[in-house]
């Protein structure tokens, strides 16, 4: 069984934050002891997969992974961690191609874990999916 782990995007900051206690209950966090409320922030969930520099995905993560067509053309793909609505971890965004052509890709982040790493997330550099 995996450790569920959450981080939170802070509205008010506009920073990601650690969270130490989740009370559903009361709809509050705990972050090096000051509390906030789910208005005030939004759940960020760790994936249990590993980037290709050792690092946990977290959903809203914007990945990338650069290779070649089976004709040899270069592309990259860009996209953002999401969990399906089966509960399986997506990547969905676009391939770049080189020549200047895009379009759109959807991949299981586990079958295809060693091929992406972390460039950033979808609250801070969300231009990055642009």
């Amino acid at each position: 069984m995996r450790e569920i782990e959450f981080k939170a995007w802070e509205r008010y900051l506009e920073e990601v934050i650690p969270v130490d206690n989740i009370d559903f209950e009361s709809r509050m966090i705990n972050t090096d002891s000051a509390w906030r409320t789910f208005d005030e922030i939004e759940l960020i969930e760790r994936t249990d997969i590993l980037d290709q520099d050792g690092l946990f995905f977290y959903e809203g993560d914007i990945v990338e992974s650069t290779g070649k067509t089976i004709i040899g053309l270069e592309h990259t793909h860009v996209g953002e961690v999401l969990k399906g609505k089966d509960g399986r971890w997506l990547v969905c965004g676009w391939i770049r191609y080189l020549n200047g052509g895009k379009s759109r890709f959807e991949t299981n982040l586990y079958e295809n874990k060693g091929e992406f790493k972390t460039i950033g997330n979808v609250y801070e550099n969300w231009d990055l999916l642009k």
